[in-house]
């Protein structure tokens, strides 16, 4: 039934709307998303590469979302999320990481360096001993684990890995500090 403003009038009582006199809006296009894990991936590649660190955390999550743990995405978001200045929350990803690939040094040394920024020296030289027993000649694990010893005051074996890091890189910046470091301790 209709009342007499027009409106339509159910005989219990109940109000009716009707859709039918409403104007038509017309349709919004909706373009859809990256639908597997791999374009996520890539899409969280782009962003980080542009510099759109929160949206590259949100790609590499909806790849996870899909495709569950893998080495590279995990990784990917630990960098992201220690950009961001999310350090625990890095450091959950490389451990992540670490889970699938035990092996990942790159994710043992970036380990070690979220937790001598969360001040865990003791499991960031753990962390950095694990990346040189992966692959003795990484030389940032090197010069890494060399700084965290330092912070313990375990200036002897910090002299170690500053003269194995010279001996992989003896002329960039990185390279000066170290030099530096060495000349500090004989002091």
């Amino acid at each position: 039934m209709r009342l007499e403003e027009g409106q339509l009038f159910e005989p219990t009582g109940q109000g009716l709307l009707n859709f039918n006199d409403e104007p038509h809006l017309p349709p919004v296009p909706i373009t859809p998303g990256p639908s597997a894990a791999e374009q996520w991936f890539e899409l969280g590649c782009e962003h980080e590469e542009g510099g759109r660190l929160a949206e590259a955390a949100h790609a590499y999550r909806q790849a996870l979302l899909l495709g569950g743990p893998e080495k590279d995405t995990c990784f990917n978001l630990a960098n992201v999320l220690y950009a961001l200045d999310q350090t625990e929350q890095a450091a959950e990803r490389y451990r992540q990481a670490l889970e699938v690939d035990s092996n990942f040094v790159e994710a043992w040394n970036n380990l070690g360096n979220s937790l001598a920024e969360l001040r865990e020296y003791g499991k960031a030289i753990e962390a950095f001993a694990k990346a040189l027993e992966v692959d003795p000649q990484f030389c940032d694990a090197h010069f890494n684990l060399a700084e965290a010893l330092e912070k313990v005051g375990r200036k002897q074996e910090a002299a170690e890995h500053w003269r194995a890091y010279l001996r992989k890189d003896a002329i960039s910046p990185w390279a000066g500090f170290a030099k530096r470091r060495l000349e500090i301790g004989k002091a």
